[in-house]
């Protein structure tokens, strides 16, 4: 199998998986949990331990290059637990753990595979958004993606391909860091999350709607990095990122027009989370950790901002012109200062 016939592969079966994970992980939780008190408790403990873990799980995969083991036992643990008659909390603890896995391991073969394009970084993280909708509103569905599941640890075994992405002599290349522009794109990231979690439709929302949503998100986040690859991350942000205010703002109580600035809202995915591997490498997958833990600690912000707070519209509007404008001076600083992954 040729190079380019491997990154297909790889890809792929990446988003496959990344599907899978979050399908049987929400699923899970959301059957078994029938004590509302104890299921908010588990679902906490899972979304801290899937997020949180995700950095310091990246940066062991950055050191010992163990993406392929992780995501066979990050599956195999999720398949084990999902159906195990045991609380719900130890539930929540484990499947969170291997979801991390899975999610950073999932993560590490996509960017070996991509090329040096965005477009493979935003296919991988867009396919979570349907597991994660299929989980939450159909979570009779465990029984799918536990068979799925059992079907994805054979096809990584036997399908992945170990592709090396960079000489070892560039992996040991001295690099010049500049600290501006890692502190922009990390905040953004945070925006990112926080502006998701203030942002709520001005209608009232069925179980059909909320698909759109998660459908929403999906298309967004796959098409971002794709459209950035073509026209290049600028552009995008501008004539993409920056209209999504204009549902936000101006017409939340209008179902179509929010759910297409749901989309354009998450172009920024995969070109903030390429920005972010560029200014820290060779550490992208600890990177990719980071944005992650980032994006919960945005929420956990939202949720206690919208307790003292009062939200409106315009508020989400201020989010997406401040992340604009600092997605715009990182990506000017990346291509033309000698930091690494600029263009020198």
């Amino acid at each position: 199998m040729n190079r380019s016939s491997g990154y297909s592969t790889n890809i792929i079966l990446m988003m496959f998986i990344h599907l899978l994970i979050d399908g049987i992980s929400v699923s899970a939780l959301y059957v078994i949990g029938v004590d509302m008190e104890n299921f908010v408790l588990a679902v906490i403990s899972y979304d801290i331990l899937a997020f949180a873990l995700q950095p310091l799980i990246g940066i062991l995969v950055d050191i010992k290059k163990i993406e392929k083991q992780l995501i066979i036992v990050g599956l195999i643990l999720a398949i084990f637990v999902s159906y195990l008659d045991i609380p719900l909390l130890i539930v929540a603890a484990f499947i969170g753990i291997a979801n991390a896995m899975v999610h950073v391991g999932g993560f590490s073969v996509t960017y070996q595979s991509s090329n040096n394009k965005m477009g493979p970084l935003g296919l991988f993280v867009s396919t979570g958004s349907i597991g994660l909708g299929i989980g939450v509103l159909f979570p009779e569905s465990r029984l799918i993606f536990f068979i799925l599941s059992i079907f994805a640890v054979f096809l990584v075994m036997f399908f992945y391909k170990k592709i090396t992405y960079e000489e070892e002599a560039i992996r040991n290349k001295k690099y010049k860091y500049s600290v501006l522009p890692i502190i922009l794109v990390f905040i953004v990231i945070l925006f990112r999350g926080f502006g998701g979690a203030i942002s709520s439709p001005g209608y009232t929302t069925s179980q059909i709607s909320r698909l759109t949503m998660y459908i929403a998100l999906f298309i967004g986040k796959a098409t971002g990095g794709l459209i950035a690859d073509k026209i290049g991350i600028t552009k995008t942000i501008i004539f993409g990122f920056v209209p999504s205010m204009i549902g936000f703002v101006f017409f939340p109580h209008i179902e179509i027009i929010y759910i297409i600035s749901l989309a354009l809202f998450n172009l920024t995915m995969a070109l903030t989370l390429f920005l972010a591997i560029r200014l820290i490498k060779p550490y992208a997958s600890f990177a990719f950790g980071l944005t992650a833990a980032l994006l919960l600690l945005g929420y956990i912000l939202a949720l206690g901002f919208k307790e003292i707070v009062l939200v409106e519209p315009w508020m989400v509007g201020i989010v997406v012109l401040v992340s604009c404008v600092m997605i715009i001076i990182t990506n000017d600083r990346v291509k033309n200062n000698n930091i690494l992954g600029g263009n020198s």
